[in-house]
């Protein structure tokens, strides 16, 4: 019966102490404001390239992920990656940007200027046909 509802991860609750240490220095309600503004940022920046996102638009219903719906998502991703633009896919939503607290405005704008040069040189083309469900 010691087993029946599994054992607890006691390493794991050790190893995120530091991480929620520092969710409580920082705050929820900063980090939630920081979250609501770099999201703007990213929705903004897409709606002046033209770019479609499926994302809530009210900043009260938006998470923290804007994903870019692009003709080529996958390759997309692919090419961000490789790029060190640590982003995700997902087939129906798209590439998914996630900024959290950690992360800069800088860190905005630069995926900005690198996803531009992969969508304009077609960088992205060279992981055509290699395509799996998710990154």
């Amino acid at each position: 019966y010691r087993f029946m509802n599994g054992t607890p991860n006691i390493p794991g609750l050790y190893a995120a102490r530091p991480g929620l240490q520092i969710v409580s220095e920082v705050g929820i309600k900063a980090i939630r404001e920081n979250s609501v503004r770099q999201t703007r940022l990213l929705a903004e920046g897409a709606e002046r390239r033209g770019w479609k996102t499926n994302c809530a638009s009210d900043p009260a219903r938006r998470g923290g992920t804007v994903a870019f719906d692009f003709e080529h998502g996958f390759e997309v991703a692919q090419a961000l990656i490789e790029r060190d633009v640590l982003v995700d896919y997902r087939p129906k939503a798209g590439v998914r940007v996630s900024p959290h607290f950690y992360n800069t405005d800088g860190d905005i704008e630069r995926f900005f200027e690198i996803a531009d040069e992969v969508l304009s040189t077609e960088a992205f083309r060279k992981h055509e046909g290699k395509r799996t469900l998710v990154t």
